[in-house]
């Protein structure tokens, strides 16, 4: 049996940010956060398209992301996403699962990641949730202290500087993403989820 860590356990912070298209009074972006005693879920999806048919997506994943449940694995959550989004005009989604440190993910289309202060592994499959769905498969990561995970859409430049907006705090960084690093022809999301 292994000693107790003297190390005080991570605490995680997360934050997020959700804007429509210039023009548009809903996106059809949509961050999801559901905490199960020490299981926190995190979905970012981008429905296809702008407007309320893109909106209907945020709106079902809100409905499934408020009733999951800790024990489900992300591929099996993704699943369930799939099934929910039939119909609609589908989505791209990324589904974490972070639990004492331990980050698990899944995602379908172009959703992306950056992080600083630790490596990520993500596999992203190509497809569209709720209409063709790939053969899905898991990734895994464990945090470290300081690490930093912005997770975000193609509402948002890759070229953003995210080691420099690392250095604020979760929610002053989504809010800079959104204010200088969006493109405002596409609805933009981004969570930030941060360890100390």
């Amino acid at each position: 049996m292994l000693p107790p860590s003297k190390e005080p356990p991570l605490k995680e912070g997360l934050a997020f940010a959700v804007r429509p298209r210039i023009g548009e009074s809903v996106s059809g972006d949509g961050v999801l956060v559901q905490r199960c005693g020490s299981v926190t879920w995190l979905v970012v999806v981008d429905g296809l398209g702008h407007g309320p048919p893109a909106h209907e997506v945020v709106i079902r994943t809100g409905a499934l992301t408020a009733g999951l449940s800790a024990e489900l694995s992300t591929e099996s959550v993704m699943g369930l996403l799939h099934d929910a989004l039939r119909g609609t005009r589908g989505a791209a989604a990324m589904v974490f699962r972070v639990h004492e440190g331990a980050i698990e993910g899944c995602a379908v289309g172009n959703i992306d990641v950056r992080t600083i202060g630790a490596r990520i592994p993500v596999v992203s499959r190509s497809g569209v949730v709720g209409a063709r769905l790939p053969a899905l498969r898991a990734f895994h990561s464990n945090a470290v202290r300081g690490m930093r995970a912005f997770v975000f859409s193609d509402g948002i430049s890759r070229r953003a500087p995210f080691d420099d907006l690392a250095r604020l705090g979760p929610q002053a960084a989504c809010d800079a993403l959104l204010d200088g690093h969006r493109h405002d022809h596409d609805d933009s999301s981004v969570a930030a989820l941060y360890f100390d």
